[in-house]
């Protein structure tokens, strides 16, 4: 059975027309960074992870924007009510799922 992920450190930012969540992640000897951008613009969005290898992040999976569930232009929501990490949780979860798959 392998370890758990464990995570290292998590940042949700706010840029001036998105939001990105990031996480670096600890699973099974790997470091792996999931990246999860809204943007108000779709095309501009993306969901992805990467795994480190000592010297450089390489990816290892992503998402198409088209196929996220995070929702773009989660910025503009945001006066309706506070953006969470929980907005992106599917997309991470799916990421983190694949790159158990590919990189295990």
């Amino acid at each position: 059975m392998k370890p758990p992920v464990k995570t290292i450190d998590t940042q949700l930012s706010k840029g001036q027309q998105d939001y990105i969540y990031t996480e670096i992640l600890s699973w099974n000897s790997h470091k792996l960074r999931v990246s999860i951008k809204s943007d108000s613009y779709e095309f501009q969005s993306h969901a992805k992870i990467a795994r480190w290898d000592g010297d450089k992040w390489h990816n290892v999976y992503s998402i198409p924007y088209s196929q996220m569930s995070t929702k773009h232009g989660v910025y503009y929501q945001d006066h309706v009510r506070k953006i969470t990490v929980d907005d992106f949780q599917d997309d991470r979860d799916k990421l983190i799922i694949m790159a158990k798959e590919i990189v295990g």
